[in-house]
């Protein structure tokens, strides 16, 4: 049976449709005929069979047991059916978040052409034959043509059913007249949007190097190889043997592309460094003018009562990319609570920009590129450090991402040698040192590429050696165009990695964290007249307003 709204087949016993929630009428068992005239007959309340009684009826029923039952099955029904609408609806919402920053394409290729097919959360390409669309769980192809004449990944179509589309797969349009190919559609996340094409004839496959080292040209039939050490994929499958190339193949190796037509091929171009990276991978590559402005006029607490406080007051600072800043505060000064305004966790009276974006309306927009290490890490210890990182870049990155073991692998594999955690790979997080779990919070972050890493005393429990190591790898991480805030109660360990240092200091008089100091490490020494780092902040427990003075009226 079918049900009477969106006409999907139905299991015997149901009451309500698994696909739209539709409630179906009591009689829906009852009711003939083909599927259409089913839909129409539930769309217009076909007439009850002679001797059943309608809903309406039932209630006016002396029955009353019947009656509560019939009732409680309608409560539960809409209950079911609004909480449905819920989800999906929450669903989709999530999905859009997620995604901001994201942009899938398709490249489109015709006889002589090749055009860039833009993706978005719309509908992108549908006639009474083929449709591109999009829902919840991503971007997908439904067929509506007889399936000998289209094919996904080179292999045929079920009419009707959705494929959900990941990096490199193929959709391929043969006419059905002559067996040439009409289009043919690639589902791209790399950044290659720029890249070249070049078409050629067959016969001038020979004389182009990188290509006919894998493509030979037998008895006029195009035949691939595969060569040691070098990964090949042709329709999106690793090629492990020899087999000759059909129409519309397409073939990929270290990213770069030779589509076969037949009479004619279609390649890139020699490919950027940038060219084979993916660019649904969070995060940016920012410019000098792409810097995070603070300016935090006030942070207020709500107390029991209708009380207030004030936790910090008038900091304006900016820090660029590129740049490792010190975070260093009295007791009290409102360092955690600076960094949580600054992420927007706890929002304050301020304007947070993140380059042009503003952080506090523009959080979703934005909120990927943050990475946050607490002080105390929330690693499992059942798990290893591969499958750690694993884990989370499911968590933080795209799913078409994650679904390209290529790329996952690659990501993962860069982190570990960034981080020194190569040689633990597999080892359990239980018997990781202090400084590995250390790092391997890092990894967790650096996963989905933020552009600003807070931290949270990273060096804490370590020692000297172990925090040296540490802090070099932070130091990488700016070097690499982030920006990376620290709060740290040792810093004269590494205090030459550091850019910048905040100076955040409790004023007596009005009992709030403000800015005491903003600056180059060297300046900071000068500023307060001490030998080290650490000093400075026994200097600000003395006497915090006169540097808090002192500094404003360098300003």
């Amino acid at each position: 049976m079918y049900c009477g709204k969106c006409g999907k087949l139905l299991p015997d016993e149901a009451r309500f449709c698994p696909q739209c929630g539709y409630e179906m009428p009591t009689n829906w068992r009852d009711n003939k005929g083909d599927k259409t005239n089913r839909i129409k007959g539930f769309l217009a309340k076909e007439k009850m069979p002679a001797g059943e009684k309608s809903v309406k009826e039932e209630k006016k029923s002396p029955d009353i047991k019947v009656n509560k039952v019939r009732q409680g099955t309608h409560e539960v029904g809409r209950l079911f059916q609004n909480l449905r609408y819920k989800v999906v609806g929450e669903i989709d919402k999530g999905e859009q978040v997620d995604n901001q920053g994201m942009e899938p394409f398709m490249f489109h290729f015709q006889r002589d052409t090749v055009e860039i097919v833009e993706l978005d959360r719309t509908v992108t390409f549908d006639n009474e034959n083929d449709a591109f669309l999009t829902d919840s769980r991503g971007h997908y192809y439904v067929c509506r043509q007889k399936k000998e004449y289209r094919r996904y990944n080179g292999g045929t179509i079920v009419p009707e059913k959705r494929y959900y589309l990941n990096n490199e797969d193929v959709i391929v349009f043969n006419n059905p007249d002559n067996d040439e190919i009409d289009e043919l559609f690639l589902f791209s996340i790399m950044d290659q949007k720029d890249t070249e094409w070049t078409f050629c004839s067959k016969d001038e496959i020979n004389s182009i190097p990188w290509v006919c080292e894998h493509i030979k040209i037998l008895n006029q039939e195009a035949v691939i190889e595969p060569i040691d050490n070098e990964l090949i994929y042709i329709n999106n499958t690793l090629l492990k043997t020899s087999r000759s190339l059909k129409k519309g193949d397409c073939i990929m190796i270290n990213f770069r592309h030779v589509i076969y037509f037949g009479d004619y091929i279609v390649y890139q171009e020699p490919l950027s460094e940038e060219n084979t990276e993916c660019i649904t991978v969070y995060g940016t590559k920012l410019g000098q003018e792409d810097t995070l402005s603070i300016d935090i006029m006030e942070r207020v607490a709500k107390l029991s009562g209708g009380r207030s406080r004030v936790l910090l007051k008038d900091i304006r600072l900016q820090i660029a990319p590129g740049e490792m800043v010190l975070i260093l505060g009295s007791s009290g000064a409102g360092k955690t609570t600076f960094f949580n305004a600054v992420m927007g966790t706890e929002k304050a009276n301020a304007k947070i920009m993140f380059g042009r974006n503003n952080l506090y309306s523009d959080f979703d927009k934005v909120r990927h590129m943050i990475g946050f290490v607490p002080q105390f890490d929330l690693l499992r210890n059942s798990d290893t450090v591969y499958m750690t990182l694993v884990n989370a870049a499911q968590l933080k990155t795209p799913r078409e991402f994650v679904a390209d073991e290529r790329l996952l692998n690659t990501r993962i594999e860069w982190i570990l040698k960034r981080l020194s955690l190569e040689k633990e790979r597999d080892t359990l997080v239980s018997k990781l040192s202090g400084g590995q779990r250390k790092r391997l919070s890092i990894g967790v972050e650096y996963v989905s590429n933020p552009a600003v890493f807070f931290l949270d005393e990273p060096d804490s429990g370590l020692d000297g050696s172990q925090a040296r190591v540490l802090m070099k790898t932070l130091r990488d991480i700016a070097d690499d165009g982030k920006m990376v805030l620290v709060i740290s109660h040792s810093p004269d360990r590494t205090r030459e990695l550091f850019d910048k240092v905040v100076v955040l200091a409790k004023s007596e008089e009005d009992n709030c964290g403000r800015l005491a100091f903003f600056g180059g490490i060297d300046e900071a020494l000068e500023f307060f007249d001490v030998d080290s780092v650490e000093m400075i902040v026994a200097k600000i427990e003395e006497t915090p307003d006169d540097y808090i003075r002192k500094y404003g009226e360098r300003q």
